[in-house]
């Protein structure tokens, strides 16, 4: 297991990011709000989340950022986990990772990690500074290739 250089409680971009509606409906019947209104609440929040998916690319995912000597990853927090069909874990080679770039949002900046692929964004407190901590060990792992067996 590669040694850890920086790891952050973060909000990812996730494209595919899937809700789990079969959760939603256990959640409405055991709390009575199953039937005719629970199906609508369903439709409602179905409908909320596609539009929102539409507009941003994809739905916000919280979770962790682990920044290794070699690559950048993220893996769901345990809530998110359960709400959201499939595995959102996912990890990005430095050797691949084009530009690091800072964008303005609210409350957070967005950290977009690009690569030829597509860029992966996520968002959290202290961006500025992870952003330039992921730049460091880019460089590095460019610099020096790990080693081919």
């Amino acid at each position: 297991m590669e040694p850890l250089l920086a790891s952050k409680i973060v909000n990812a971009l996730i494209a595919n990011a899937t809700p789990n509606f079969a959760l939603y409906t256990s959640l409405a019947r055991a709390t009575g709000l199953g039937g005719t209104l629970g199906e609508v609440q369903k439709a409602a929040t179905e409908s909320i989340l596609s539009a929102f998916q539409e507009y941003y690319g994809g739905l916000w995912v919280g979770g962790k950022a682990s920044l290794s000597p070699n690559e950048i990853a993220f893996a769901p927090n345990a809530l998110n986990r359960v709400v959201h069909k499939g595995d959102m874990s996912f990890a990005i080679p430095l050797a691949d990772v084009t530009d690091v770039v800072i964008e303005p949002s609210y409350f957070t900046k967005i950290i977009a990690i690009q690569t030829q692929c597509g860029a992966f964004k996520m968002r959290c407190y202290g961006a500025t500074k992870f952003a330039q901590t992921i730049r460091q060990a880019r460089e590095r792992a460019n610099n020096h290739p790990p080693p081919v067996s």
